[in-house]
């Protein structure tokens, strides 16, 4: 029991310090998986759910689901090789690679489910635009969840609007990179969009939109 009263404590600390950033250190494991690809892991953090591949571990301190984490002189919620301090073990000798961050416990947990991945989607629609100072933004909805993106380049004639059905041609909506984009709505298929982050949860595709483009 008192275990149990310590490790909510420090969570509860951990997301109350880490709460006026929009980048989140702390969290919890919820579900780990070990694959053919190596161990698989989701993580709870204020900001959403992140996964992760485990690189490095301490042979007999391994990660286990409810354990706390934090990462050191990181954040949970950047892809990229993080250094992990688990609070249970207290062993800061771990290393992650952070996939993909800001999902709902669904789409995580199907990831997992999925050995540590997602399907390619290249069909979707876009729910909401806005135009900020760096251009325009968008949130493209996706049967894998939801992608943002920024738009490069556009017929004057025909925009791309809310509602609108778009395709990727030669590419997917839930790759990170520039993306040549068919709008099935103007029949326009000289529409490029950058996309910025994928397989988000509509709560974190919106505030990234409402913040002009950023977490």
């Amino acid at each position: 029991m008192k275990t149990r009263l310590f490790v909510l404590v420090t969570l509860f600390m951990m997301l109350f310090t880490a709460s006026a950033f929009a980048d989140v250190s702390g969290g919890s494991i919820t579900k780990l998986r070990n694959t053919s690809d190596g161990q698989k892991i989701v993580i709870f953090t204020q900001e959403g759910y992140s996964v992760a591949s485990v690189l490095e571990f301490v042979a007999n301190k391994p990660m286990q689901a409810s354990n706390v984490i934090e990462a050191v002189n990181a954040y949970l919620t950047q892809p990229g090789k993080v250094r992990i301090l688990d609070e249970h073990t207290h062993s800061a000798d771990n290393y992650i690679q952070i996939e993909y961050t800001h999902l709902t416990e669904e789409a995580a947990n199907r990831w997992l489910s999925n050995d540590g991945r997602f399907g390619a989607v290249q069909r979707g629609s876009i729910t909401k635009l806005r135009n900020t100072s760096d251009g325009q933004k968008i949130v493209i909805y996706t049967q894998e969840g939801y992608s943002v993106g920024t738009v490069l380049e556009f017929v004057a004639a025909k925009p791309m609007e809310a509602s609108n059905v778009i395709e990727a041609v030669n590419g997917f909506l839930t790759d990170v990179g520039k993306v040549r984009i068919l709008d099935e709505h103007t029949h326009s298929a000289d529409n490029y969009i950058q996309i910025e982050a994928v397989y988000l949860s509509e709560e974190a595709a919106n505030r990234w939109l409402a913040k002009g483009g950023s977490f």
